[in-house]
């Protein structure tokens, strides 16, 4: 039965993370996947994740999303059968009022349904998927949600983990933000902050894209973007630092250009570029690649697209961000992420 499909679940999920199923209790939190929340579960899980065969995330998460259909088909059932023993036994209207409160409420069909079957077909099919997609998923499968209701449960699928927000209007089934090795750059930062405390500037390099690369970059180009005003400045300070820098190459200057060591580019800040604390962030150094690369030969086109394919797919962006940033740059994000191969993002407005 249900019952023992879930068990068998539970089990399965315990041996994953190598824990014992017999010297388990019901007790135990990780007992119950379809109830523990995510922070619950790295707390949880710490003592066993030498011992996990998989990232105990997506352990959990898969163990999660399987047991917690289970629950709601065991509860919709139980919910069918409390309703036969109330007709066969002839209580009226009250009576039944009077049970369904003395019991465990169960997760409404709705609700349910737009959890595991609308959310779940969503994330299988693709990474990130907006709000007007589970608008649409919601009348083709002839829900009867309100908008208040649906604002509700997906708040509450966020919460559990079920999805993950990927920025205004957007979902994502990645549960992890994308995270750039800072330290690559950080040395000039420092220098930068030190030098100019009142620069407006960010910096990324192209070795923090590397655990995306198919051929690794033996040497990286790091990019510095200032304020006009900023930029002969920070390039003076770069060379007397001792760095291969170049002041905006363009002309004959971008044709005799190479990647040496410690190279540097200055170039002209663009406004809207997510950065923090002076770092580009992922989605300012995706959309900067694909320009950079295309004016000082960094790497080709294909290269390009297969480790912006990795980078997206292995973790959570913020999309409008990287939309509005590509926007402002005049590139087609597209190109960037081939949405039409790879349905990398469900078609959907960007609101």
């Amino acid at each position: 039965g249900l019952h023992t499909q879930r068990r068998a679940r539970v089990e399965q999920f315990l041996r994953d993370l190598g824990d014992d199923p017999a010297q388990s209790t019901s007790r135990k939190p990780l007992e119950q996947p379809w109830s523990l929340p995510p922070a619950e579960f790295l707390k949880r899980s710490k003592p066993l994740q030498r011992l996990s065969r998989e990232a105990p995330q997506r352990l959990y998460e898969a163990a999660r999303d399987a047991t917690a259909a289970l629950t709601a088909q065991i509860a919709q059932l139980e919910a069918e059968i409390d309703s036969r023993v109330a007709t066969l036994y002839g209580l009226d209207a009250e009576d039944q009022r009077w049970t369904a409160k003395a019991a465990p409420a169960a997760q409404p069909p709705d609700k349910s349904t737009l959890f595991f079957r609308i959310l779940g077909g969503l994330k299988e099919r693709s990474p990130y998927f907006t709000h007007k997609a589970i608008q649409t998923a919601i009348n083709d499968a002839e829900l009867g949600l309100k908008d208040s209701s649906l604002k509700v449960y997906l708040s509450q699928a966020v919460q559990q983990g079920i999805i993950h927000d990927a920025g205004r209007g957007w979902y994502s089934r990645l549960g992890e933000p994308v995270k750039l090795d800072l330290q690559l750059v950080a040395k000039i930062v420092k220098l930068l902050e030190k030098k100019f405390p009142l620069l407006d500037f960010h910096c990324w390099s192209t070795l923090q894209v590397n655990p995306w690369m198919h051929h690794l970059l033996g040497k990286g180009v790091t990019f510095v973007n200032t304020d006009a005003e900023g930029m002969e400045p920070v390039w003076e300070c770069l060379k007397d630092a001792g760095y291969d820098v170049h002041l905006n190459p363009t002309g004959k200057a971008k044709d005799q250009f190479a990647v040496r060591d410690k190279t540097v580019v200055v170039r002209k800040r663009v406004i809207g570029a997510p950065e923090e604390d002076h770092f580009s962030r992922i989605e300012t150094l995706l959309v900067d690649l694909r320009v950079e690369a295309e004016r000082l030969g960094l790497m080709d086109g294909e290269e390009l697209r297969k480790m912006t394919t990795a980078v997206v797919s292995s973790g959570r962006i913020s999309v409008p961000e990287f939309i509005n940033y590509a926007d402002n740059r005049k590139q087609s994000w597209e190109p960037l992420d081939p949405i039409n191969q790879r349905h990398l993002f469900e078609k959907g407005d960007n609101s």
